[in-house]
């Protein structure tokens, strides 16, 4: 079932019921993916990425300039700097339909059975 289409079924408006429901965890990727298509330029979040690689690789040269900081602390700085994950904008995951669709395959919504709707849809 396409996104846009299972919003519809339910003949609501997601951003009105503002995810008060316990089929909140299932429509936030709905939404979501809908929502970062629409307002979100890849450039710019590729603009992101970019300055973040630029700050990590500044933070790796003021660490290896440092005069203070003996060298197993260092090592440990450096392993902390590379485990670090960035998460910035929209998961990539929000831009692939057919993953995003296949999320909500074999789901069943009823038109004028909102409740119904929620409660099977209860992930």
């Amino acid at each position: 079932m396409k996104i846009v289409n299972l919003i519809n079924v339910i003949g609501i408006n997601v951003v009105q019921v503002g995810f008060n429901t316990r089929s909140k965890r299932g429509f936030i990727y709905a939404a979501g993916s809908m929502y970062v298509k629409e307002y979100f330029k890849p450039e710019a979040k590729a603009a992101m990425v970019e300055m973040t690689r630029y700050l990590r690789e500044s933070f790796k040269e003021t660490l290896d300039d440092l005069e203070w900081m003996d060298e197993p602390t260092k090592d440990k700085a450096l392993k902390k700097l590379h485990k670090m994950k960035q998460y910035l904008a929209y998961p990539d995951e929000f831009l692939n339909k057919d993953l995003i669709d296949g999320f909500y395959q074999g789901v069943e919504m009823k038109e004028n059975d909102f409740l119904g709707n929620v409660l099977r849809f209860d992930l």
